[in-house]
């Protein structure tokens, strides 16, 4: 025969102790999934040699990704929120069209030319200034307007901008399909906490 004895005094203490359990057990377990999230958006999304990133400058985009943990009033209302303002990210994750905001030609660096970005695939500071730049001038070729430097010694001519109307970008940042890809493990992340903050309520 099985005797099971009930102790509801200890019952009662457990369940006294349970909402303060749960509260700290889940704060170390949304800090731990947000934080791996972030660790796993950048290094697959956001990194990786020149040519292969997804996003060109890992950190120009990534310090837009700001954490906010939720003020609860109870433990059903906690919650981390990651999130970004910046409309370069939105435009990366949803995709889009660039125009330039004078009704005029975008001028586009030539991927070509890796003399104009630095070794994380961002344009150089001397190169965000067409404007400010010598020697630079327009030529055509297959239909296409370049700008182009000429070099006054050798008279070589080397094409650094094209100009377009438009730029599409494609949906291409991957934030919400990385989420997707760690939700199973954020959930047993989250069922791992609930069980320890159960025994140390229990304890």
């Amino acid at each position: 025969m099985i005797k099971v004895i009930r102790d509801s005094s200890r019952l009662k203490e457990a369940a006294g102790k349970l909402p303060r359990a749960l509260k700290f057990s889940f704060g170390d377990a949304l800090d731990h999934i947000s934080r791996k999230f972030l660790k796993k958006f950048r290094a697959e999304r956001l990194s990786g040699p020149f040519g292969t990133r997804i996003v060109g400058r890992p950190r120009g985009i990534f310090s837009q990704f700001k954490r906010t943990f939720l003020v609860p009033s109870s433990t059903q209302s906690m919650g981390v929120e990651i999130r970004s303002d910046s409309e370069i990210a939105k435009l990366h994750e949803e995709g889009g069209t660039v125009t330039s905001p004078s009704g005029g030609k975008l001028a586009v660096p030539l991927r070509a030319r890796q003399e104009l970005f630095t070794s994380t695939g961002a344009l150089r500071k001397q190169y965000k200034n067409v404007r400010a730049l010598k020697n630079i001038v327009p030529i055509r070729f297959n239909n296409q307007t370049f700008l182009a430097r000429v070099r006054k010694k050798s008279r070589d001519v080397l094409p650094l901008f094209v100009l377009k109307k438009q730029v599409k970008i494609p949906a291409r940042l991957g934030f919400y399909q990385t989420w997707e890809e760690m939700e199973a493990e954020a959930f047993s992340i989250v069922d791992r906490a609930v069980i320890r903050a159960a025994k140390e309520a229990w304890a």
